[in-house]
């Protein structure tokens, strides 16, 4: 069983969706939640669009897990494997270019993480950086549920 990201995207209440979004379907009862509202729910994997607040979160919880209270700021390394397999990474060190990398091109803005910035005609969402990689995701697989987070960068 796997999320219906597009329904739950569109679930109006923000902190029901973003409960319907972190519903661990491993467990006893998130399998009675989704046999209650199977419209949430898809036998088939599904690519987003993912709730801002619930990328977010996830990211915050995973980085909480593996190094605790001390581990620092939001950091992108810490999104889902899902989040991962689609984000844009651009940086600005061309000698030690990370594989799926592109450098960082002139006319890409940065900005707080949410912020919809437009790039030779597409529109991305700007999550952030870790380093000297910046990382963006095609505003199709996001849904800003939320005002974009001032954080530094």
């Amino acid at each position: 069983m796997f999320k219906n990201w597009k329904a739950i995207c569109g679930i109006p209440d923000q902190h029901f969706m973003l409960a319907m979004a972190l519903l661990d379907l491993t467990g006893e009862f998130g399998q009675k939640i989704a046999g209650q509202l199977p419209e949430f729910f898809s036998e088939e994997l599904t690519q987003g669009p993912f709730p801002l607040s619930t990328i977010l979160t996830d990211a915050e919880e995973n980085r909480f897990a593996e190094e605790g209270e001390d581990g620092g700021e939001y950091n992108p390394q810490y999104w889902s494997s899902l989040i991962q397999e689609v984000k844009l990474e651009f940086t600005t060190e061309s000698h030690n270019l990370p594989y799926g990398a592109i450098m960082f091109p002139d006319d890409l803005k940065t900005g707080d993480i949410g912020e919809v910035v437009e790039w030779r005609g597409k529109k991305l969402v700007y999550m952030g950086s870790d380093c000297d990689s910046f990382y963006y995701l095609p505003l199709e697989l996001v849904v800003i549920d939320h005002d974009p987070i001032s954080r530094p960068r």
